[in-house]
C-alpha cells in the first residue's frame, strides 16, 4: 500500500496557480479591497459613538469573511479544494446573515448580537440536570446559571416567545428563527442553495467521501484533490465578499463603488469564460 501525498501539501502548486492565474489574481483584488476599507476608516478617525451596533457586527463579520477568503485562496493554490469548501461555507453563512440583517438592522442586529445569551442559558439549564456530565462540569454551570438567567430575561424580548414567556425553540439554534436558506431567499440569494449543499457535504464526515481518498482497486490513498473546482470556489468566494463589500460601502458611505464594480466586472468575465468552456466540453 502506497501513500501518494504530493509536495503541494507543503508548497503551493505553481502549475495550478499559473493555470488559474486570473482567478487567484481576482482573489488578491478582493483581499486588497480590505486595505481600501481600512484606509477609509483610518482617514475618518471614527470613535466609539460614531458607529451603530449593526455597523460593528457588519465590519467585524467582514474581517472574518476576509480572513476565510484568504484561507480559501491558500487551500485552492495547493489543490485542497475539499477543505476550501469549508472556508467557502463560512463565507456564505456570514454573508447571508449580514444581508438578512441589513433588511431590518434595528430589529435583527439585536437578535444576532444576543443569541449567545439565549443558547447559553438554555444549554446551562440542561447541563445542570443531565447526569451524563461530570459533577465538576455540572457544579460549574450551576454557579453560572444565575448570571445566564439574568441575561436571558433581559434580552428574550428580542425573540418570539411562547405563551409561558419562554423563547420559542426555533431560536435556540438559529438566531433569526429561520434556517440559512430561508434567510437567503428573503435576501434574493436563493440560488446559493446549490453551493451551500455542496459545501455542507464537505464539512460533515461521511462514508461517501471514501472513494475520494482511497482507491479500492489500487489500494492507494489520495489527497482528494480536484483542481477543476478551483475556478468555481474562487468565483463563489469573490461573489460573496463583494456582497459584503457593498453592505459595508452603503452603511459607511465609503465611496468604493468603482473598485467594487471593477471586481464584479472581472467576476462576470471569468464566469462567462467558465460557462463557455463547459459548453465546448459538452459539445
Amino acid at each position: 500500500m502506497r501513500n501518494t501525498i504530493p509536495d503541494s501539501i507543503k508548497f503551493p502548486d505553481l502549475e495550478l496557480h499559473e493555470r488559474y492565474v486570473d482567478h487567484f489574481g481576482l482573489l488578491d483584488k478582493c483581499t486588497s479591497l480590505y486595505d481600501h476599507i481600512a484606509d477609509a476608516f483610518e482617514t475618518r478617525r471614527m470613535k466609539e459613538g460614531d458607529v451603530s451596533l449593526y455597523q460593528i457586527a457588519l465590519l467585524s463579520t467582514y474581517i472574518k469573511v476576509n480572513n476565510s477568503l484568504r484561507s480559501l485562496s491558500s487551500l485552492c493554490s495547493r489543490g485542497f479544494t475539499e477543505d476550501a469548501r469549508t472556508m467557502a461555507r463560512k463565507v456564505l453563512e456570514a454573508t447571508v446573515s449580514m444581508a438578512y440583517i441589513s433588511l431590518d438592522p434595528e430589529k435583527r442586529t439585536g437578535q444576532y448580537w444576543h443569541h449567545g445569551v439565549i443558547r447559553g442559558y438554555l444549554k446551562a439549564k440542561e447541563i445542570v440536570k443531565d447526569n451524563s456530565y461530570s459533577d465538576l462540569v455540572r457544579k460549574r454551570y450551576q454557579e453560572l446559571l444565575p448570571k445566564y438567567e439574568a441575561r436571558y430575561h433581559k434580552n428574550k424580548g428580542l425573540y418570539e416567545c411562547k405563551a409561558n414567556g419562554e423563547v420559542k425553540p426555533t431560536f435556540r439554534y438559529a438566531w433569526s428563527g429561520k434556517n440559512l436558506m430561508k434567510m437567503a431567499k428573503e435576501c434574493g440569494l436563493g440560488d446559493l442553495q446549490v453551493c451551500y449543499d455542496l459545501f455542507c457535504e464537505s464539512t460533515h464526515t461521511s462514508v461517501a467521501d471514501t472513494p475520494t481518498y482511497f482507491s479500492m482497486k489500487d489500494a492507494e490513498f489520495s489527497p482528494g484533490m480536484d483542481a477543476g473546482e478551483v475556478p468555481y470556489l474562487t468565483l463563489t468566494g469573490v461573489q460573496l465578499i463583494t456582497i459584503m463589500s457593498r453592505l459595508i460601502n452603503t452603511s459607511f458611505s465609503l465611496s468604493l463603488e468603482t473598485v467594487i464594480e471593477e471586481i464584479e466586472a472581472e467576476t462576470r468575465r471569468l464566469d462567462g469564460d467558465l460557462v463557455k468552456g463547459n459548453r465546448s466540453v459538452d459539445e
